[in-house]
């Protein structure tokens, strides 16, 4: 039995973990949401790539659930001597090893999937792990504030701004990868994680090509909600829903 998650963020991670741990990985596709994505001190950040990769490869802090355990932060002291207004994002010294090693691949001429594949087969993860798109496709939060890259509202802001709109034309004029599109033609059940609905789960079925390839995709499909007795319980999802 073939299995296609769409996932992002920490309840991704944790579903993609419990699939992994029943399904064979040959038999099992864990397709990432690339929204979220951005750029700190000139080097190209994937927070929810990363995070169900360290997930999947059992180094993630369990206690935060995201980032690598017991992992350092001495470079990100001196980022902020020298730039403190810029060294927001909290970036660990194992994380940053990744994010150089991408990064330098990207610059290369890499896609970002072929970069993904290499990264989790050296993290020992043996399912496909997969972005859904190769292109840029950057969430864009329209807040009573002003316009701001989704990092900036969430991390720097701490999603304190009031959210007016989602802004995903990026992610509209950019395609799927023909590795997503080939997983969830092959998957017996295509499964939507828990994930934030309209941070990880949106963002992806906006990717141009993702709405028509679900739709055309043989299996079964299964959206599990993050919603208990239809209430957010926790993280930016319960501010966006009654922003939105």
């Amino acid at each position: 039995m073939k299995v296609a998650v769409l996932a992002g963020g920490v309840g991704g991670a944790r579903m993609a973990l419990g699939f992994a741990g029943i399904v064979p990985p040959d038999d099992l596709s864990i397709i990432v949401n690339v929204g979220d994505d951005d750029r700190f001190h000139g080097l190209y950040v994937c927070p929810d790539l990363d995070t169900v990769l360290y997930t999947l490869s059992g180094v993630v802090n369990r206690t935060q659930s995201w980032g690598v355990a017991e992992d350092g932060t001495r470079a990100l002291e001196v980022l902020r001597k020298l730039d403190s207004q810029g060294a927001w994002m909290k970036l660990g010294d194992a994380d940053l090893g990744l994010h150089i090693y991408r990064t330098s691949r990207l610059a290369q001429g890499a896609s970002l999937t072929v970069v993904t594949e290499e990264i989790s087969r050296r993290f020992g993860v043996h399912c496909a792990l997969l972005p859904v798109s190769d292109e840029e496709c950057p969430t864009v939060v329209e807040t009573v504030t002003g316009v701001l890259r989704f990092q900036e509202w969430f991390v720097r802001d701490r999603a304190g701004p009031t959210v007016k709109k989602l802004h995903l034309n990026l992610a509209r004029q950019g395609r799927i990868t023909d590795s997503v599109r080939v997983a969830l033609c092959a998957a017996d059940l295509v499964v939507l994680a828990p994930s934030n609905p309209y941070l990880s789960i949106l963002p992806m079925l906006e990717v141009g090509g993702m709405r028509e390839a679900l739709r055309q995709a043989p299996g079964l499909k299964v959206a599990v909600s993050p919603l208990i007795g239809g209430r957010a319980i926790k993280g930016p999802l319960v501010k966006l829903m009654s922003d939105l």
